[in-house]
């Protein structure tokens, strides 16, 4: 199982990497696909209202893709961005991942945001994100992104932090609330993590 994990992280490590490379070639294909979308128009996504599971999006689209199976990057910086106490509308936090190369756009949607980019559309909105390991956060914010085996996908997360304690927000799509995470126990499904900071040094809203 342990080599099963390794090696499906391996995979989806490489098709991003590669997906990266090639945001400047497809990047016009956005706005062709962006007629296909209606994320984020419902009047259920307000500034301030944190998205705990990603199934209340039912119904909606991102690009080709169901928004409720792919939008766990778009999620996760729109709720980290209410917990610093700089909300944004939902449909802009899109709008920034799609100009700024962050979607898997190679996939057409069905793959979400690329995790390697997501500190691209955070600092449009004064979001800090920098490498780290989960184990060294031990107050703030964190963005997690994991690969899960059971769906052979990845998943990204927004969690508070404090005194070292994780709460997750949208571990799972039906959930309602924050739940407590430990960070530790992914071992090799962890893709990459995220300390998040506003950077105007503004404290956050807990």
């Amino acid at each position: 199982m342990k080599t099963f994990i390794k090696a499906g992280r391996a995979g989806v490590k490489a098709l991003l990497i590669f997906q990266k490379l090639l945001t400047a070639p497809l990047a016009g294909i956005y706005f062709i696909l962006n007629l296909f979308n209606n994320f984020g128009k419902r009047p259920g996504a307000q500034p301030g209202d944190y998205i705990f599971g990603q199934g209340r999006l039912r119904g909606e689209r991102l690009y080709l893709a169901k928004a409720e199976k792919t939008v766990c990057e778009v999620a996760a910086i729109y709720n980290a961005l209410i917990y610093f106490g700089i909300p944004a509308p939902l449909k802009s936090v899109k709008r920034a991942f799609l100009r700024s190369g962050a979607l898997t756009l190679l996939f057409f949607g069905f793959f979400g945001g690329n995790p390697y980019s997501l500190s691209r559309p955070a600092k449009k909105f004064g979001l800090k994100l920098s490498m780290a390991k989960p184990e060294d956060i031990k107050d703030g914010g964190a963005v997690i992104s994991f690969f899960n085996p059971s769906s052979l996908s990845l998943h990204t997360v927004f969690t508070s932090v404090s005194g070292g304690k994780f709460s997750v927000y949208n571990l799972y799509s039906s959930d309602t609330r924050p739940r407590g995470f430990s960070p530790g126990t992914l071992g090799d499904s962890l893709i990459v993590c995220y300390k998040a900071e506003n950077k105007k040094g503004k404290n956050h809203n807990g």
